[in-house]
């Protein structure tokens, strides 16, 4: 069984499904259109779990679902498109990518913590009710 491989394409305007917190008290919200992959991604959520400890929980709200190619090192140009080697999720500006149920000391701490391991400029944003 084979699948077609994706191509990159381009990230246009805004987001316009999952740009509200919908589960827990906070989420992390992108300010830039981008790419993260899903070691970025797991990073993300190592330094996270590292902070909130047991004191709260955190919802990841991005799957990498597309698929990136490369060819290896010094191989002739042709025969094809290469393997795939990782996985990545295009992030519209404005898209929710990680939730936290915690305090707010807790969550600032973490959000600037992780917001290191992201490539985008992102912003911690409250749930209202």
């Amino acid at each position: 069984m084979s699948f077609t491989k994706f191509r990159k394409g381009r990230i246009k305007g805004i987001s316009c499904s999952g740009n509200e917190v919908i589960y827990y008290k906070y989420g992390i919200k992108s300010l830039r259109n981008g790419f993260i992959n899903s070691k970025q991604i797991e990073s993300a959520r190592i330094v996270l779990n590292k902070v909130i400890k047991k004191d709260g929980k955190i919802i990841i709200r991005v799957h990498p679902n597309i698929p990136k190619t490369k060819k290896p090192i010094e191989v002739r140009m042709g025969n094809g498109k290469g393997e795939i080697f990782d996985y990545y999720f295009r992030i519209k500006t404005g898209k929710i990518l990680f939730e936290l149920n915690c305090d707010k000391n807790i969550a600032e701490k973490a959000f600037k913590l992780s917001s290191y391991k992201l490539p985008l400029k992102v912003e911690l944003k409250k749930r209202y009710d």
